[in-house]
């Protein structure tokens, strides 16, 4: 954060409608993943974002960029070969894509998720675990799970700077994982005083609408 450069983008999926224009992904990953569409949802969403890494290294920019997979997604087996094989194909770095699975998802099947995604990262695919503090995993899990990145939920830090419960939780999971050596992610920064605090805190990257609203790759 202290140095304001680009660090990543995140994808976010929108689904055009033609009768009912853009619908966020509240209203269709859940029917997703009940109707087992979610892996040829998440193959599409990664094929247009590695292509598009692609496209951005041609023109002089190296721009990782994170991806939501679903608890669906990190059970099955063979999608860190379909991820290495992807980016092998585009000549993509690993360390490029970044997946992020929140707490909750890990619930499911843990010594099966432990599995895949301990291969993702021996491919060099980057983790993160997304919204962090509002799911059940325990420390001992976290320490088991080779993530490089950890979120930190915009529902702590929209309000820390009114709220001294969100502070501490805030403040606390920045050392919690610098300890455990990952990268700590700030989401839902809105303001120039929610930033001024997290660089105090020494948080590594900021997301948020004070940085940038979601818009096209172009």
């Amino acid at each position: 954060m202290k140095n304001s450069v680009l660090s990543g983008v995140e994808a976010l999926v929108r689904w055009q409608h033609p009768e009912h224009g853009l619908i966020y992904p509240d209203k269709f990953i859940q029917l997703s993943e009940d109707t087992g569409v979610i892996g040829v949802l998440t193959e599409e969403i990664t094929n247009i974002v590695i292509t598009q890494i692609e496209q951005w290294r041609r023109q002089g920019s190296d721009i990782k960029v994170s991806v939501n997979i679903s608890a669906q997604n990190i059970t099955t087996l063979n999608l860190p070969e379909q991820l290495n094989e992807l980016m092998n194909r585009h000549k993509i770095p690993p360390s490029m894509l970044v997946l992020e699975v929140t707490e909750s998802a890990l619930m499911g099947n843990l010594t099966l998720s432990l599995d895949i995604l301990t291969r993702l990262r021996l491919k060099g695919i980057h983790l993160s675990i997304d919204d962090f503090g509002t799911g059940f995993s325990s420390l001992s899990q976290l320490h088991k799970i080779p993530f490089t990145e950890l979120k930190i939920d915009q529902s702590f830090v929209a309000d820390m700077d009114k709220n001294s419960d969100s502070y501490a939780i805030v403040e606390t999971c920045i050392m919690l994982g610098h300890k455990l050596h990952m990268e700590v992610v700030a989401e839902g920064i809105e303001d120039q005083t929610i930033w001024n605090l997290l660089v105090e805190m020494g948080c590594d990257v900021a997301q948020g609408y004070f940085i940038a609203k979601p818009m096209s790759a172009n």
